[in-house]
């Protein structure tokens, strides 16, 4: 059943005539922000988060509020296409014809996760919770926003081995992750590394970031379900004076966002390094990511086998297609 579905899958990829629309760079990723023309609108789409599968299909899913011709914000998805031919040494981004399984769990979760409110900043992480066959597990995150007040979210996608030995996935949801949220402030932009959870909130005024850790004798559920124990860790080498906000970390880097002084203008893009378990003093990516205009929510992802690593953001610069735009660019500030 699984080698059929594989086949189907590449038989309605290639056995038509190719009219998709390709975004090529030569090199690896291209050197200066580009419109992530393919999956944007003529509203705002902005807090993305790209989930890699089989074959070409990515499961792409950022917020727009697209879906009520700009109004309230919804989690949409595509299914995003990369190819990398060693030979040409060229990079294709475009809409994938196929699907991953993460992307029908996902879907099959939209019509429970999007509200008449607003939905931000998803975030996908995988984990076993069951065993290590079921490769799709995972728990997604978002941010709902109810009364000018934002709270993370999130939804479980569990395998189950049925009594012939078939597995299958079912979702529960939406949880309110309390451990964090709290009843005055907002909080929002969850990210997760090395056992340690990543969010921004207004606790203090102005924006910040903070972690807590995972203890190592707890698994993941029973961690998300706690209630809020009073104990804020904002991380002082990164937080300033103004908003800082969407952590988004991978290995021993984080990206994120601020509009302290330094900047080019509203909000930037900025990262730090996490040397000696400390991170370091944070570094503003400059020109031509950063505008005077607002640049928001990065993500990364890492490519050991092209020249450089995969940036996602949004931003409302002059040349999009309306409010904020996805755009993409390759940095190499990730490799050291």
């Amino acid at each position: 059943m699984r080698f059929i579905l594989a086949f189907g899958i590449i038989l309605i990829m290639y056995s038509c005539k190719d009219d998709r629309i390709f975004l090529k760079s030569e090199h690896g990723f291209p050197d200066s922000p580009t419109n992530l023309s393919i999956f944007n609108s003529e509203y705002d789409d902005y807090n993305s988060k790209l989930e890699p599968g089989v074959y070409d299909m990515y499961t792409l899913v950022f917020s727009s509020n697209r879906n009520s011709h700009g109004n309230d914000f919804d989690i949409v998805l595509f299914s995003l296409g990369m190819r990398y031919p060693f030979e040409e040494d060229v990079v294709s981004i475009y809409e994938s014809s196929g699907v991953s399984g993460k992307y029908l769990h996902i879907r099959s979760m939209q019509s429970t996760i999007n509200s008449s409110k607003n939905e931000y900043g998803p975030y996908i992480f995988n984990c076993n919770l069951n065993n290590d066959k079921f490769q799709e597990e995972f728990i997604f995150f978002y941010a709902r926003e109810e009364n000018n007040k934002l709270d993370i979210k999130y939804m479980i996608n569990e395998g189950v081995l049925s009594e012939n030995k078939t597995i299958r996935y079912k979702w529960t949801g939406p949880f309110d992750f309390n451990l964090v949220n709290t009843e005055e402030n907002s909080e929002a932009y969850i990210s997760l590394n090395n056992d340690i959870v990543y969010y921004c909130s207004n606790d203090g005024g102005d924006y910040d970031i903070y972690q807590k850790n995972i203890p190592s004798d707890i698994d993941i559920i029973d961690f998300l379900s706690q209630t809020n124990d009073g104990i804020n860790n904002p991380i002082v080498n990164i937080n300033s004076g103004s908003d800082d906000k969407c952590p988004y970390i991978i290995d021993d880097f984080m990206v994120f966002v601020s509009n302290r002084p330094g900047g080019l203008g509203g909000y930037d893009l900025w990262y730090s390094k996490l040397i000696n378990n400390s991170w370091s003093k944070p570094i503003n990516f400059g020109s031509p990511i950063n505008t005077k205009y607002d640049e928001y929510r990065p993500i990364i992802v890492k490519y050991k086998d092209i020249r450089n690593d995969l940036m996602i953001f949004s931003s409302n610069r002059p040349g999009g297609f309306g409010g904020f735009d996805l755009y993409y660019i390759g940095i190499d500030e990730t490799r050291y």
